[in-house]
């Protein structure tokens, strides 16, 4: 009887220790541990396969990552202080001309941003702040592009097809 009663406390206390809420790798192998120093605290988990430590380091409301983990989902919004560049593009698909209307009241220049589909800037132009730019597309390949467009701070980003 005291063997069981032994038993069972054993088994409850270790159920008890093993409540630990802390970030875990599934994996084969591997493992998670907390790296104390005097100036601060580290959580630093390593998988099977991975040549290198996870961990986060923080200061002064600052973290930093590394590894390939996934940490959990934490949401920072941070302010807009731009106000939209408001334009219309027309016609998309485009053959030759790519015609851009502008909503907004503009004074000075207009920059002009291209990229294609590998984020590999293409064009750069800047254009006199009317309320209608025409931009030449017709030296460009045929595909998927984006355009980016900057007026003092202001900007609009969409994307077009060159036929």
């Amino acid at each position: 009887m005291k063997f069981q009663l032994l038993a069972c406390l054993c088994l409850f206390s270790s159920v008890l220790a093993a409540q630990d809420l802390q970030r875990a790798v599934l994996a084969s192998g591997g493992g998670s541990y907390v790296v104390e120093t005097p100036e601060a605290t580290y959580y630093v988990s390593q998988t099977v396969g991975q040549k290198g430590v996870i961990g986060t380091i923080g200061q002064e409301g600052v973290r930093m990552r590394q590894g390939f983990q996934q940490p959990p989902l934490m949401i920072v919004s941070a302010p807009d202080d731009t106000v939209d560049l408001q334009a219309r593009l027309y016609p998309n698909p485009v053959s030759y001309q790519l015609n851009v209307r502008f909503t907004n009241d503009l004074e000075g220049s207009v920059e002009c941003f291209l990229y294609d589909t590998s984020g590999r800037q293409v064009m750069e132009q800047i254009y006199a702040a009317n309320q209608e730019i025409q931009i030449d597309l017709s030296t460009l390949s045929s595909g998927l592009y984006v355009i980016h467009l900057v007026h003092k701070g202001s900007a609009f980003t969409s994307r077009i097809i060159k036929n």
